[in-house]
């Protein structure tokens, strides 16, 4: 059949140009919902064009809004959002395997998918329906002012979706909605007391009352004048009082006395390629690179207290058994013996296991320290590991050829403890290895143990040309805001740099003059091979922030709005039921 000609005869012999008018509305609602996409991926590293943020969700939320959606069509077009922002905004994994962000699109717009569905029914119920229906909730709605309603249900979106983050955090709690305002520091200081949730509700609460100002009228034909958009208005005033709230707090905690202890870290960014299946002779080369950098570090003045060297360093395991192996462990405890210096490291390290026993130890990815003696010292295993990278979810359940396809022919063992470090006299580090760093759970409970410093050792050479980097450092710099700590970071190829409680960059390996003020300013992202000291001043007891002692408490919050509004709404939706069947009913006996 010829479907062409079908349609157009179809469509020309018809006085009902219905079908055109759907299609060409199908079109305008899904370039708006790729606007959406495109516009929150912009906001974000690498291009951080962080204004975007402030309307980024605008276009999806008049699709579904305008067109008054169901809730089956509202997830359509959200899954179609998630598909493609969670492609563009996980690109970078292309550098894995060039599969992956085609994957990860869809997996990430599940989540979105399930908020678009919420969205839709929630505004059938909470807006639109109380003017139709009869219970005794909706009364209560519709008594009350038609903006008011627009802020309730704009609250309750945007706690929707922090619900849907927070949900997503259990997998991949990487690019948050929050993400994008990482540099604008005053800002995000609220994130002390309510984790990254609390920006990513601001803005989607913005975005929310935004759209409305957009669809109301603005001018009353009754009263002859313009309509005050009261929504907008409480929206700024927020968004101004947060900012204000957090320039104070940044100025008094630059006043703040407090007693400090003051350390000189000495970081060494090999820049080293990734060599995971390295052969011994490149293990050597990483080896020699390595204690190359220490050494200028070491004849140098000022003597650093400690030296710092990334995850994985060298690709071969510091107490295993091979020729690059021991070369390892003499060369460090070498310059440690010398120099009078205590290093740290990221490796992999092996259970220590009784001879009797029979089985394969447990492998971990591990941070050292070895003290000047040449003894390890301490010894943090990683307790968040990287799915698919560190280990497979699900392993037992998934058929052997998808094994084969993704497997990287290793499963480590999670630590299980976040008991901080004491790296130096009155210095406690909280350890991160890596992918960690964008977990809140890890550094709040290393802070809630006693930590006054965060250490992240990273490894981004798996990403040599990607955005990855810039992005990692975004999504960790809120870690410390959470926690009140500075953060020392210190990676293989880039983000070799010291964080501030406030999440300023204060220092780095490297810095680059700025275009506009010619100022000489850190510049963590900058890639290359690297060693430098950093004076590091870390509070000796710190005061555990209202995040680090009551935890995700917002989130709480966010639980009791959410079921509240979906009660609220389904109380409606049986009563518009009932009330219908009742015409039905009556309508049939007549």
């Amino acid at each position: 059949m010829n479907f062409r000609k079908f349609i157009l005869k179809k469509t020309s012999d018809s006085t009902n140009l219905a079908f055109l008018v759907s299609r060409r509305r199908f079109f305008i609602n899904l370039s708006a919902t790729i606007a959406s996409a495109l516009l929150m991926t912009f906001s974000i590293p690498p291009l951080g064009l962080s204004f975007l943020a402030f309307f980024a969700m605008v276009p999806l939320l008049l699709v579904i809004f305008c067109n008054n959606l169901k809730p089956v069509a509202a997830a359509g077009y959200s899954f179609v959002y998630g598909s493609i922002w969670g492609f563009m905004a996980f690109f970078w994994l292309r550098e894995i395997d060039p599969v992956i962000p085609w994957l990860m699109g869809p997996a990430q717009a599940l989540f979105i998918m399930a908020w678009g569905g919420s969205v839709s029914f929630l505004t059938r119920y909470i807006l639109t329906c109380p003017e139709k229906s009869t219970g005794h909730l909706s009364s209560l709605l519709l008594s009350a002012n038609r903006q008011f309603r627009q802020f309730v249900l704009a609250v309750v979106i945007a706690a929707t979706w922090c619900l849907m983050e927070w949900s997503r955090s259990w997998v991949l709690p990487w690019n948050y909605f929050s993400t994008a305002m990482w540099n604008t520091l005053p800002l995000i200081q609220v994130c002390r007391f309510t984790g990254t949730y609390g920006i990513s509700f601001l803005l989607m609460l913005f975005n929310v009352c935004l759209t409305f100002y957009i669809m109301d009228p603005k001018f009353d034909p009754v009263s002859k004048k313009v309509r005050r958009p009261w929504l907008l208005i409480i929206a700024v005033v927020m968004v101004v009082m947060v900012f204000l709230e957090g320039i104070f707090f940044i100025v008094h905690q630059n006043k703040r006395k407090m007693q400090t202890t003051t350390f000189r870290a000495g970081l060494v960014q090999g820049d080293i390629s990734q060599r995971r299946k390295a052969d011994n002779n490149e293990a050597l080369e990483a080896l020699d690179i390595y204690l190359g950098l220490s050494k200028q570090l070491l004849s140098a003045s000022p003597l650093p207290d400690i030296v710092i060297w990334p995850e994985t360093a060298v690709p071969y395991p510091y107490r295993a058994y091979y020729d690059a192996s021991g070369k390892f462990r003499r060369g460090v405890q070498l310059l440690a013996r010398k120099y009078n210096t205590p290093f740290m490291f990221g490796t992999i390290d092996f259970e220590d296991l009784p001879r009797e026993v029979k089985r394969e130890p447990n492998t971990y990815n591990s941070a050292f320290l070895v003290k000047p003696a040449g003894d390890i010292a301490a010894r943090y295993h990683k307790v968040q590991r990287v799915p698919w990278g560190e280990y497979i979810p699900g392993r037992s359940l998934l058929p052997q050829w998808i094994i084969k396809i993704i497997d990287m022919h290793r499963d480590l063992t999670p630590g299980t403890s976040l008991d901080p470090i004491s790296i130096l006299p009155g210095v406690r580090a909280g350890v991160s290895i890596c992918f960690e760093s964008v977990f809140p759970f890890v550094s709040r409970g290393e802070a809630r143990r006693g930590a006054n410093l965060l250490v992240v050792l990273s490894n981004d050479a798996w990403y040599p040309t990607s955005s990855e980097p810039a992005q990692h450092l975004a999504n960790a710099i809120f870690r410390s805001i959470e926690t009140g700590l500075p953060q020392l970071r210190c990676g293989n190829n880039s983000t070799s740099c010291l964080i501030s409680p406030t999440g300023y960059i204060s220092d780095c390996l490297f810095k680059e003059a700025d275009e506009k003020t010619g100022l000489i300013l850190p510049a963590p992202n900058k890639r290359g091979r690297a060693a430098g000291v950093i004076p590091v001043q870390v509070e000796k007891d710190p005061r555990p922030t209202f995040f680090v002692r009551n935890g995700n408490l917002f989130i709480l919050f966010c639980w009791i709005v959410v079921l509240a509004a979906f009660s609220f709404s389904i109380s409606g939706w049986r009563s518009c039921r009932t009330k219908y069947l009742k015409m039905f009913t009556a309508t049939e006996r007549k």
